[in-house]
């Protein structure tokens, strides 16, 4: 079985959640808290967080992409879509878990990826290894 798929949560979302979940910043994710802030405010800061969360997404399109080469995600075609819901499940984790203060916002996403890279063709084991504490 290609490592690529567990490499999406091993390097990709999970690190986030866990981080995140550990309150590693107040307030949750620095970036996304700097881009909700400076979203309106052109300039070289928006530059810089624009540039950083572009990073982030590339990085983690690019082990999406890895995954459907191997033939790990086998009912999907577009890395970018995926990115895109994983980033949005993320995000509004970050947003709820701060809000609320609470963790739960960040298992519900952690399940929900799960759940999406399974209804994609992941292997189930696989997916259950990566998503244990």
């Amino acid at each position: 079985m290609p490592d690529s798929l567990s490499q999406i949560n091993r390097r990709g979302t999970r690190p986030r959640t866990r981080s995140s979940t550990h309150i590693t910043f107040r307030g949750g994710c620095f970036f996304l808290a700097a881009s909700a802030e400076f979203a309106a405010h052109p300039g070289a800061v928006r530059d810089a967080i624009t540039e950083a969360m572009d990073l982030w997404r590339s990085y983690l399109e690019h082990q999406i992409a890895r995954a459907i080469a191997d033939g790990a995600l086998p009912r999907l075609d577009d890395a970018t879509q995926l990115g895109f819901e994983l980033e949005a499940l993320l995000s509004h984790a970050n947003a709820q878990s701060t809000l609320h203060d609470s963790s739960e916002p960040y298992r519900r996403a952690e399940r929900a990826i799960v759940e999406r890279l399974r209804a994609l063709g992941g292997d189930p084991h696989v997916l259950e290894f990566v998503r244990a504490p």
